[in-house]
């Protein structure tokens, strides 16, 4: 088992452990009753922080890379090779494989299985067995990785982002997608057959044959016609005779159809005689499915427009899934530039580079907009330009989340959330805990909601322009 983390990287999976700006989280969306203004603008914080979790299920457990995409990473046997794991054998064993921290907090992490998983008695209730394990990840030490009960899990359902209850991860021995969360009892998936394991063959008539979960959502997403086709198979390790493990089509109903846009561009004329120009402003929001797409869409029509400058904005942006920035990447460097370093908690890393051509001309000044509500995914964008002496960074140091997590799908219907891995700027410059340092540390005129005012626009492409060559250096 390889944990290459080509997962599709989880960069957003600081939603999952309870919002970016909040320790530790201890209890479900369900569990928080506040009254009056305050709850309604609670329930839109969790229900944006749960659809990032929600997210992780399919993108997260898609953690594991086959033989043939070797990225020098630890190589690992595949989990429960030999046996089917208790909830509290498979949480600590996915820690024991995977967690980054390998002093596990500073415990003594075989002495925690003795104590609180060799000893449980084997009619242990589910709510004791919950709590148990609960309590074994707070030994871990980390804010982000915890242990989701059923129940805790089915909410993250509620916010599917596939619309079909049918989240996917690629399988540990061969890279193969398949579908890694048990269906929501009643759900239609549950009903059509659909089960944890399950081979994901086709979807929408499309071979998933070497496809990350990433390109998967892609392609359900891409539907227009409100319903999801899928080939799927039975393993026959579950036991069942040949017959039911052969292969079969499954057509489900979307919960819902579209793909909230996360992209806001425009074309903006600033400045006036020698110093006026054309610039195209940028918006990101997310990294969702279908925001690098949309960027690269803007960018394109911007370039021929042949615009004078560009500025990305990636204030209030918390991440998402490390695909988009990849992508994005070269939008802006070009294909196969490093991007972003991943390390594992065995101390191997792996460079990302960046997966997209050009579509903007190599002396046009670019111009990111950060703030400290920058995280994650715009993190490792904003570094990689900064790193890259391509653009020049605006605003305020970010937040400085440097950590990837994974979410994997338990047998019993509940899930682990664990950090797997940290992250550092092409020219290996720390992110966790620290932030992207700007170019240029100013406050903008205008708030982190777009539309920028157009006087902030003619600012930041002016810096840019101002700083070409030395995009690489920080000044107050």
């Amino acid at each position: 088992f390889t944990m290459g983390v080509r997962f599709v990287l989880c960069v957003c999976l600081f939603a999952a452990a309870g919002a970016l700006r909040t320790p530790q989280a201890r209890a479900p969306a369900s569990a928080l009753r506040p009254s009056g203004k305050a709850a309604r603008s609670a329930r839109v914080r969790l229900d944006g922080a749960m659809r990032h979790a929600a997210a992780g299920l399919v993108f997260f457990v898609g953690a594991h890379t086959p033989a043939a995409d070797l990225l020098g990473l630890r190589a690992m046997p595949a989990l429960a090779a030999t046996k089917e794991l208790t909830p509290l054998e498979e949480a600590w064993d996915y820690a024991d494989r995977y967690f980054l921290d390998r002093t596990f907090g500073g415990n003594d992490w075989k002495e925690i299985r003795v104590r609180l998983v060799e000893s449980a008695p084997t009619n242990m209730p589910d709510d004791e067995v919950d709590e148990r394990a609960k309590l074994m990840y707070t030994q871990l030490g980390d804010k982000y990785s915890r242990v989701l009960s059923p129940k805790e899990a089915l909410e993250l359902s509620k916010y599917d982002v596939t619309g079909v209850n049918v989240n996917v991860m690629r399988r540990p021995s061969d890279g193969a997608l398949i579908v890694s969360a048990v269906p929501p009892k009643g759900s239609e998936s549950e009903i059509a057959g659909v089960r944890y394991g399950d081979s994901v063959l086709s979807i929408n008539g499309i071979s998933m044959s070497g496809k990350t979960p990433f390109e998967a959502l892609e392609v359900i997403q891409a539907g227009t016609d409100g319903t999801v086709s899928m080939g799927l198979q039975h393993p026959a390790s579950d036991g069942d005779d040949a017959a039911a493990a052969s292969q079969f089509s499954v057509k489900l109903k979307r919960a819902y159809t579209v793909t909230a846009s996360p992209v806001l561009s425009k074309v903006v004329r600033v400045g006036s005689g020698e110093r006026a120009l054309d610039v195209g402003y940028v918006k990101l929001a997310e990294f969702n499915s279908v925001g690098a797409r949309q960027v690269g869409d803007a960018l394109r029509s911007m370039a021929e427009r042949k615009v004078g400058g560009y500025v990305l904005d990636l204030r209030g942006n918390r991440g998402g899934v490390l695909e988009g920035a990849l992508e994005i990447g070269g939008f802006f460097m070009g294909k196969g530039v490093p991007v972003v370093n991943v390390i594992d908690g065995f101390g191997a890393k792996t460079v990302y580079a960046a997966t997209e051509e050009a579509l903007v001309p190599a002396g046009a000044p670019v111009a990111v907009l950060v703030d400290s509500g920058s995280a994650s995914a715009s993190e490792v964008l904003a570094g990689a330009l900064r790193d890259r002496c391509r653009a020049t960074i605006i605003g305020e140091r970010t937040y400085g989340k440097g950590v990837i997590q994974g979410v994997f799908g338990m047998r019993n219907g509940g899930a682990v959330i664990l950090t797997l891995a940290k992250y550092q700027s092409p020219a290996g410059t720390e992110i966790n805990g620290i932030g992207v340092l700007p170019n240029v540390d100013t406050w903008l005129k205008s708030t982190s909601l777009p539309p920028l005012l157009d006087g902030d626009i003619d600012f930041a492409v002016h810096a840019a322009q101002d700083s070409a060559g030395q995009a690489c250096s920080t000044s107050p």
